[in-house]
């Protein structure tokens, strides 16, 4: 459910937090090994996190399906950038 606070931030999942089987079917159709594949594993995941409203959503839309990989790529993308963003120099 979007905030309609626009002072604050809205986080949305990608993958739902409670996806209908339609969503698991999509997720888990190309890969080979799916029975080891925890759906709830990547749930919460911060490559599957998005902010509303943001331009990075645009970025979501070079992905032909959603699936672990793509979650996976998806957060190692985003994690580049957040170490850039909040560098700490030791």
């Amino acid at each position: 459910m979007t905030n309609a606070n626009e002072a604050q931030i809205n986080l949305e999942h990608i993958l739902p937090q409670q996806p209908r089987d339609q969503w698991k079917q999509a997720f888990l159709q190309n890969l080979s090994n799916t029975e080891n594949i925890e759906l709830e594993t990547y749930i919460d995941r911060l490559g599957n996190m998005t902010l509303l409203d943001i331009s990075i959503n645009k970025k979501i839309l070079e992905y032909s399906d959603w699936n672990p990989q793509n979650i996976e790529d998806r957060q190692t993308k985003m994690a580049n950038i957040a170490s850039k963003v909040w560098r700490i120099d030791i």
